[in-house]
């Protein structure tokens, strides 16, 4: 099913408003997202991973995430949201 031009227009506009919270808005209580960045990291040096690619990588906290703990991969987000690339 197509995305419509609405649909899309309601994202921007959400993005827009919610930038500057975003991650206090979408980081649980429960560590959810912690612990899938955790699961992801666990994998990359069994894979030997020289580099990573995050599409829509928001306000870049999972590039944040694997630069602390891997400084040696070369990472690259790409985020489509000016008002997120801003605050990462």
């Amino acid at each position: 099913m197509p995305v419509t031009e609405e649909e899309v227009r309601l994202q921007r506009e959400y993005y827009k408003k919610t930038a500057s919270n975003y991650d206090q808005m979408h980081v649980d209580e429960y560590g959810e997202h912690e612990r899938a960045m955790r699961f992801m990291v666990a994998f990359f040096d069994e894979l030997d991973c020289k580099s990573i690619l995050d599409i829509g990588s928001g306000t870049g906290r999972l590039i944040r995430y694997v630069k602390e703990r891997h400084p040696e991969i070369s990472v690259t987000g790409i985020e489509p949201s000016p008002e997120l690339r801003k605050q990462g």
